[in-house]
């Protein structure tokens, strides 16, 4: 093999070395969760709406970026008294 070919050779493959390398970093990964917003606990009182609670722990669960298998625990975490039964 002529100094050449044997040069464009070792090129080509630095080339295909870093196009891995670029894009193994293009994998996607799991979203960081965050604890930006803070969401009151429910308590289950009378006179308290359970639907707006849920619509305001939804929003804060998405603003926080919670991952899908951790929702659930999370809404459990912020019951407290009557509501936790």
């Amino acid at each position: 093999m002529s100094a050449t070919k044997k040069a464009l050779a070792a090129t080509l493959k630095d080339i295909s070395i870093t196009l891995h390398t670029i894009g193994a970093g293009l994998i996607p990964r799991p979203l960081k969760e965050y604890n930006i917003a803070k969401a009151n606990y429910f308590y289950g009182k009378v006179g308290k709406d359970v639907k707006e609670w849920l619509v305001e722990i939804d929003r804060i669960i998405e603003a926080n970026n919670v991952a899908a298998r951790r929702r659930v625990a999370v809404v459990i975490t912020h019951l407290r008294d009557t509501a936790v039964d």
